[in-house]
Protein backbone atom coordinates (compact mmCIF):
# COMPACT_ATOMS: atom_id res chain seq x y z
CA UNK A 1 0.00 0.00 0.00
CA UNK A 2 1.18 3.69 -0.75
CA UNK A 3 0.40 7.56 0.13
CA UNK A 4 1.61 10.01 -2.06
CA UNK A 5 0.27 13.51 -2.68
CA UNK A 6 1.42 16.21 -5.19
CA UNK A 7 0.20 19.67 -4.02
CA UNK A 8 0.27 20.76 -8.00
CA UNK A 9 -2.69 18.54 -8.33
CA UNK A 10 -2.00 16.84 -11.47
CA UNK A 11 -3.72 13.61 -11.22
CA UNK A 12 -7.50 12.82 -10.34
CA UNK A 13 -6.10 10.80 -7.31
CA UNK A 14 -4.41 14.03 -5.71
CA UNK A 15 -7.20 16.44 -6.92
CA UNK A 16 -9.33 13.80 -4.06
CA UNK A 17 -6.45 13.70 -1.37
CA UNK A 18 -6.98 17.57 -1.83
CA UNK A 19 -10.68 17.68 -1.43
CA UNK A 20 -11.24 15.30 1.43
CA UNK A 21 -8.37 17.17 3.37
CA UNK A 22 -6.06 14.11 3.03
CA UNK A 23 -2.83 15.95 2.37
CA UNK A 24 -0.81 15.38 5.36
CA UNK A 25 1.99 12.55 5.32
CA UNK A 26 1.96 13.03 9.23
CA UNK A 27 -1.69 11.81 9.12
CA UNK A 28 -2.31 9.70 6.48
CA UNK A 29 -6.43 8.50 6.16
CA UNK A 30 -6.41 6.86 2.60
CA UNK A 31 -4.05 4.69 0.88
CA UNK A 32 -4.09 5.65 -3.22
CA UNK A 33 -5.15 2.29 -3.99
CA UNK A 34 -8.45 3.05 -1.81
CA UNK A 35 -8.59 6.17 -3.65
CA UNK A 36 -8.02 4.90 -7.32
CA UNK A 37 -10.58 1.70 -6.52
CA UNK A 38 -13.09 4.84 -5.76
CA UNK A 39 -12.42 6.92 -8.44
CA UNK A 40 -12.83 3.74 -10.50
CA UNK A 41 -16.32 3.38 -9.45
CA UNK A 42 -17.54 6.90 -9.14
CA UNK A 43 -15.76 8.26 -11.78
CA UNK A 44 -15.29 12.25 -11.27
CA UNK A 45 -13.16 13.70 -8.56
CA UNK A 46 -16.19 15.13 -6.56
CA UNK A 47 -18.76 12.10 -6.33
CA UNK A 48 -15.67 10.22 -5.18
CA UNK A 49 -14.44 12.81 -2.73
CA UNK A 50 -18.05 12.62 -1.12
CA UNK A 51 -18.60 8.80 -1.16
CA UNK A 52 -14.60 8.59 0.36
CA UNK A 53 -16.01 11.56 2.85
CA UNK A 54 -18.76 8.89 4.26
CA UNK A 55 -16.71 6.05 4.04
CA UNK A 56 -13.89 8.15 6.64
CA UNK A 57 -16.85 9.53 8.72
CA UNK A 58 -18.07 5.53 9.51
CA UNK A 59 -14.73 4.65 10.35
CA UNK A 60 -14.23 7.32 12.82
CA UNK A 61 -17.82 7.19 14.22
CA UNK A 62 -16.70 3.29 15.27
CA UNK A 63 -13.28 4.91 17.13
CA UNK A 64 -12.98 5.36 21.10
CA UNK A 65 -11.90 8.88 22.24
CA UNK A 66 -9.02 9.45 23.96
CA UNK A 67 -8.15 11.76 26.98
CA UNK A 68 -4.58 11.69 27.33
CA UNK A 69 -2.96 12.03 31.22
CA UNK A 70 -2.33 15.60 30.13
CA UNK A 71 -6.41 16.10 29.73
CA UNK A 72 -6.00 16.49 25.94
CA UNK A 73 -9.08 14.37 24.58
CA UNK A 74 -9.41 13.66 20.54
CA UNK A 75 -13.04 12.97 19.71
CA UNK A 76 -13.61 10.62 16.82
CA UNK A 77 -17.43 11.45 16.50
CA UNK A 78 -16.40 15.33 15.82
CA UNK A 79 -14.39 13.95 13.20
CA UNK A 80 -16.98 11.66 11.82
CA UNK A 81 -19.25 14.64 11.83
CA UNK A 82 -16.89 16.78 10.09
CA UNK A 83 -16.42 14.26 7.65
CA UNK A 84 -20.40 13.94 6.71
CA UNK A 85 -20.48 17.95 5.93
CA UNK A 86 -17.46 17.40 4.16
CA UNK A 87 -19.39 14.66 1.96
CA UNK A 88 -22.24 17.21 1.44
CA UNK A 89 -20.27 19.72 0.65
CA UNK A 90 -18.61 17.90 -2.11
CA UNK A 91 -21.46 16.33 -3.04
CA UNK A 92 -22.98 19.61 -3.80
CA UNK A 93 -20.13 20.82 -5.76
CA UNK A 94 -20.77 17.60 -7.93
CA UNK A 95 -23.90 18.68 -9.42
CA UNK A 96 -22.75 22.50 -9.99
CA UNK A 97 -19.43 20.75 -12.01
CA UNK A 98 -21.36 18.77 -14.31
CA UNK A 99 -23.61 17.00 -12.48
CA UNK A 100 -26.77 16.55 -13.92
CA UNK A 101 -28.66 19.30 -14.95
CA UNK A 102 -32.56 19.50 -15.77
CA UNK A 103 -33.85 20.13 -19.37
CA UNK A 104 -37.39 21.23 -20.15
CA UNK A 105 -37.44 20.98 -23.81
CA UNK A 106 -40.41 21.85 -26.09
CA UNK A 107 -42.18 24.14 -23.81
CA UNK A 108 -42.90 26.31 -26.51
CA UNK A 109 -44.13 25.89 -29.90
CA UNK A 110 -41.55 27.69 -30.88
CA UNK A 111 -38.88 25.85 -28.97
CA UNK A 112 -40.55 22.89 -29.61
CA UNK A 113 -40.23 23.48 -33.33
CA UNK A 114 -36.50 24.48 -33.02
CA UNK A 115 -35.58 21.38 -31.75
CA UNK A 116 -37.30 19.15 -34.43
CA UNK A 117 -35.64 21.38 -36.97
CA UNK A 118 -31.71 20.96 -35.11
CA UNK A 119 -29.78 18.60 -37.34
CA UNK A 120 -27.05 18.02 -35.22
CA UNK A 121 -30.11 16.73 -32.64
CA UNK A 122 -30.60 13.15 -32.27
CA UNK A 123 -33.85 12.19 -33.12
CA UNK A 124 -35.66 10.57 -30.42
CA UNK A 125 -35.95 6.72 -30.43
CA UNK A 126 -40.04 7.25 -29.82
CA UNK A 127 -42.63 9.97 -31.16
CA UNK A 128 -46.23 10.75 -30.88
CA UNK A 129 -47.44 8.89 -34.17
CA UNK A 130 -44.65 6.16 -34.63
CA UNK A 131 -47.35 3.25 -35.48
CA UNK A 132 -49.55 5.67 -37.99
CA UNK A 133 -49.56 3.96 -41.41
CA UNK A 134 -49.36 7.00 -43.90
CA UNK A 135 -50.84 5.29 -46.44
CA UNK A 136 -54.66 5.08 -44.10
CA UNK A 137 -57.24 7.48 -44.12
CA UNK A 138 -57.10 9.64 -40.81
CA UNK A 139 -59.90 12.05 -41.83
CA UNK A 140 -63.37 10.57 -39.88
CA UNK A 141 -65.07 12.43 -43.19
CA UNK A 142 -63.52 10.25 -45.31
CA UNK A 143 -64.59 6.67 -43.89
CA UNK A 144 -67.38 5.05 -45.99
CA UNK A 145 -70.48 3.75 -43.38
CA UNK A 146 -71.91 0.74 -44.24
CA UNK A 147 -75.24 0.39 -43.55
CA UNK A 148 -76.09 -3.24 -42.73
Amino acid sequence: MSWSYDPKLESNKDRVRFLIDDTDDLDQLLQDEEINFALSQWGNIYRTGSALCETLAMKFAKQVGILDTRGVNWDPAKQAEKYKELAKTIKAMASETGGAAVFAGGISVSGKEALDNDDDRVKPAFTANQHRNPNAIQDADSIIKLDI
